[in-house]
């Protein structure tokens, strides 16, 4: 994992996060799987639901706008990397960016924020798991033959003001 951030220059600052997780089985058998694919050696692919790669990045503008306020524009950035729903690494859901944008004002006493979150209305999947159909299983050697994957979409794109008063 490495992150970075700084300033370019009084106003404005950048930050950026990268993790890699190397994830691949190096011994293990499934062996549920063994009675569709025939195998049951699952060295090599990868953990399930863990993107190998993930990355964040944002900036924000600050400035003044008169001797009590003060003003931001934030932008986020989100890299889910491609991530596999079950061990075999038969099914993935696919790798998607997500951004976020948020604007405001601010003084001692109050904060008002305008935003809105998945800026572009990105669709993607944000988890996804195998399960087992076990309503018609006749015996244990196909007990988990009936398998699907359930997904969970991502958030659609939200458009909100907060308000935030400090007494």
């Amino acid at each position: 994992e490495i992150e970075v951030g700084g300033l370019i220059n009084d106003n404005w600052t950048v930050d950026f996060n990268l993790a890699y997780v190397d994830t691949e089985y190096t011994r293990y058998q499934y062996n549920f799987g063994a009675a569709r694919l025939g195998y049951s050696d699952m060295k090599g692919n990868s953990v399930p639901r863990v993107p190998e790669y993930t990355a964040f990045g944002t900036t924000t503008y600050r400035w003044t706008v008169s001797n009590d306020m003060n003003a931001f524009l934030r932008l986020d950035a989100n890299y889910f990397g491609k991530t596999f729903t079950e061990e075999r690494n038969l099914n993935y859901m696919q790798a998607y960016t997500i951004f976020n944008l948020r604007g405001g004002i601010e003084t001692d006493a109050y904060r008002l924020e305008v935003f809105v979150t998945n800026l572009t209305d990105e669709e993607a999947w944000a988890s996804g798991a195998r399960f087992s159909d076990t309503a018609f299983a006749t015996d244990f050697g196909n007990f988990f033959v009936e398998q699907g994957i359930n997904v969970s979409p991502n958030d659609k794109r939200e458009l909100g003001i907060r308000a935030q008063f400090r007494f």
